[in-house]
Order: C-alpha cells, then structure tokens, then sequence
C-alpha cells in the first residue's frame, strides 16, 4: 500500500482547513469547554476542522476520528486527527504554537504516516516509515536542518511547565557534562516539528493525559530519521488500546532526534529512572493553563 500517496491525497485538505479556519480565528477562538484545563480546552474552531477534514477522512477509512469524535470497535486502516493541536495556545495567540496533526494506524495498530501542519507559518512537514520526512514552508520544500550537537535542546510548554522537570534537565546537564537550553513551545504537534526539523535534539512532555493522536503522527517520522519515541520508563507507544487506558499514555511522553553523540534515548531513560529514584517522578496527571 502507498502510504505517501494516500498522505499527499490528504495533505492540500489539511492546509486549506488550516489556511481558512484556524489562521483567521487565531488568538480569538471561542472557547466551547474548559477553559482552565489546557490539556483539553475545545473551541468552535476545532469542530469546524473536524467537520471539513472527517468526511473526507472517512471516505478510504470509515473509523477515522477525530479528538472530538472518537469510536471504538477498529478493524481496519483509521486516520487519527488532532484538529488543532495546541488549543491553549491558539486561544491565546502563541506564536507558532498550535497545529493539526493527521496519524495512520494501520489494521495492527501501528503508527503508519503522519502529517504535522502549523498553519500561522504555513510549515507543514509529513512522511511514511519508509519515504520522508518531507519539510515545506509555505508550499517549498527545505532541507532538514541538522540538530545541536554541543548541547542538549529541549521543549518545555509554554502553557504547561512543570517545574520538576527543570529540576530533572539541571541533573541531566551534570551527568552527562553537557549544557541545557531550554525553548518554550506550543502545543506537541508544534514541538514535535521542531524536533525533527533541527531545533531541539529532545523533547519530553511528563503529563499523563497525552493521547494517541497526539503522537501517532510523529512516529513514523522520527523512524525514518532513527530517533525515537517512548513513555517516561522507555516502554513503546500503545495504540489501538481499549478498557481501563482508552486511548491515553498515561506515562508520559519522550521523544529525541539527533542527540550529542555522548548521549542516546536510553541513556535519557536511565538518567531520568535514577532522578525519579532519589526525587521522585517528574510524571503529573495533568496541567492546568499558566
């Protein structure tokens, strides 16, 4: 099956809802529900991405969903949507910090092609696990910048620090006698784009509430490029999950690409298991806006 094509088939509908939805409402969405939990704020504007791109979702793969419109009972290809990634941020206006992410699980569950677009800067970057990742800026195509190698870079959201995990990168930097910069992103689909695209070299999010669609996308990509992507104790991403988890990741979230060659995934993964030994975990159920 030609997981390019069908992801370019996509991906002129994903910019066009950006261009003409998202773009103009940025900074003023009407917030429809919970407007203090940023982890799960939803607007008019997202159920008018979700409306426009799930029908045309649905017509390959009839169990596609999206984050405000999920199923159960899959059995075959589904498209998993995150219709505006980084909803905090686009109510408040953060530059650069909101995007819509478009997955592909497989009929096994597993992470297939993914699209990550960020409308305000038209940047759009989409691969398979066997072509790509393709980066464009408003319609051309750049090269993939290569990451840090002197220091390890790394996320921290700008509307959802958590102030253990500052304790934990301070730690880090003495182990492995590397410097930390610390850059404040958006939402993930945002941070995950810079990840692959050179500006971070890592990128951990220690929230228990992230969910498949937040990082179905970014699994293939980061395959491609041999990074890698686990939960806080290095245990793989589940998809595909039903019962008592449903579709979260309830241990967090680690992903990196291009790490100083002194410094690799696990060695990440160990560091933080022997951080949470001694201070405990850097793992919170949730985050509320700031």
């Amino acid at each position: 099956m030609n997981y390019l094509q069908i992801l370019r088939s996509k991906k002129p509908y994903v910019e066009r809802a950006g261009r003409e939805i998202v773009v103009p409402n940025i900074g003023r969405g009407i917030t429809v529900a919970n407007v203090d939990d940023v982890s799960s704020v939803v607007t008019e504007t997202d159920l008018a991405v979700g409306q426009f791109l799930l029908p045309l979702l649905r017509e390959q793969y009839p169990e596609s969903f999206a984050e405000e419109d999920m199923n159960r009972g899959y059995v075959d290809h589904r498209w998993l949507l995150d219709n505006v990634d980084g909803t905090g941020e686009f109510v408040s206006g953060v530059y650069r910090g909101s995007s819509i992410v478009l997955g592909l699980l497989d009929e096994q569950n597993i992470p297939v092609a993914g699209l990550i677009h960020i409308p305000q800067t038209r940047e759009t970057l989409y691969g398979t696990r066997r072509s790509g990742p393709f980066y464009e800026v408003d319609g051309k195509q750049k090269k993939l910048a290569l990451p840090p190698q002197d220091k390890i870079v790394v996320s921290q959201r700008q509307l959802a620090q958590v102030k253990k995990l500052n304790e934990f990168l301070e730690c880090l930097s003495d182990k492995t006698k590397l410097p930390v910069e610390v850059v404040m992103t958006g939402g993930m689909g945002s941070a995950f784009l810079r990840l692959m695209t050179g500006e971070l070299n890592l990128y951990i999010f220690p929230v228990g509430d992230t969910k498949e669609w937040d990082t179905a996308a970014v699994e293939p990509m980061l395959y491609r490029l041999r990074g890698d992507i686990t939960d806080l104790s290095g245990h793989r991403l589940r998809y595909g999950r039903y019962g008592e988890y449903g579709v979260w990741h309830t241990n967090g979230v680690i992903a990196s690409c291009g790490l100083p060659n002194r410094l690799n995934h696990e060695n990440v993964i160990r560091h933080l298991a022997e951080f949470s030994s001694r201070y405990g975990s850097i793992l919170v159920e949730k985050v509320t806006k700031r």
